[in-house]
């Protein structure tokens, strides 16, 4: 495992969560009693060790494509890179109140109520494994003798070396691909409120008779769809059967469908795209707003 560790290929994350609580209580009078409390959470996104992280810039000019608007970006400092190590910024508003109050109106009775707030981190980057980006620090290794394999590749197992290949920094290395859009600021927890109210009485021989209602309201939890950056903008679905053509074809260079950059080839809804050069961009930040 040692060895694994030390691999250029091995991916290494790590990421913090802080939280500080406090809580106080009244006895405002014999019948009424006050339960107060406050959470705060703070969620430090996740860092590579050795920054092999890429993403997706939809404002960063793609040489490889005559310098229109979308290209990938890498993590890290130094030639090449972005400057920062994180894919995501810091939630600083993870806050979490609580609130108890019981009053006993009389000597067999008591209301309770209660509101808390829950904060969960949406944790993007755990929690959607499959769409780590990794482009340009991975490589397919095919080794091959010169003679058809008539001879070994290696005569035995100490003498065979491999050379890692550096990192590929090209902020078009995607183009013609489907790269994976990290939203900067989707780095938020999802709160979960939880209210409820309780009435308890109590009858002779110890008998006591309890109803609650209880409520809990979610916002902004992951959909598990992924939304698509690079779709079609509705106006040019009146375009109908041309949409499939060749931006070459007769028909859509009389439409006068606009060629997005020197040497783009495919068809018109390729060209009419708002990231002609890639196919779908997935987003992971498809959260519900509710």
């Amino acid at each position: 495992s040692s060895d694994l560790e030390q691999s250029p290929f091995a991916v290494r994350t790590t990421s913090d969560q802080w939280a500080w609580y406090a809580q106080d209580q009244w006895r405002i009078t014999s019948k009424l009693t006050i339960n107060v409390g406050l959470r705060w959470e703070l969620y430090l996104p996740a860092t590579e060790k050795g920054d092999k992280w890429a993403d997706f810039c939809p404002t960063c000019p793609n040489a490889a494509a005559g310098g229109i608007p979308g290209a990938t970006v890498f993590l890290g400092s130094g030639p090449g890179r972005l400057g920062r190590r994180t894919m995501m910024n810091i939630y600083p508003w993870a806050i979490a109140p609580r609130l108890g109050i019981a009053y006993a109106p009389t000597e067999n009775n008591v209301i309770r109520l209660y509101y808390g707030v829950m904060r969960f981190p949406l944790n993007i980057l755990q929690s959607n494994g499959a769409n780590y980006p990794y482009q340009g620090f991975g490589t397919n290794l095919s080794l091959a003798t010169t003679n058809n394999g008539v001879t070994p590749v290696f005569s035995n197992w100490d003498n065979g070396t491999f050379n890692p290949p550096s990192p590929i920094l090209s902020p078009s290395i995607d183009n013609g691909g489907s790269p994976t859009y990290f939203n900067f600021n989707g780095n938020r927890s999802h709160p979960q409120q939880a209210m409820g109210v309780t009435f308890e009485h109590q009858f002779p021989h110890g008998w006591i008779a309890s109803g609650t209602y209880a409520a809990k309201v979610l916002k902004g939890l992951p959909s598990g769809y992924l939304s698509n950056l690079n779709q079609l903008p509705l106006k040019y679905l009146s375009l109908g059967p041309l949409l499939n053509e060749s931006i070459s074809s007769p028909d859509a260079m009389k439409a006068g469908i606009p060629i997005p950059y020197p040497g783009f080839s495919g068809s018109v809804l390729q060209a009419l795209l708002p990231f002609p050069q890639y196919g779908g961009i997935p987003e992971i930040d498809a959260l519900i707003k509710n």
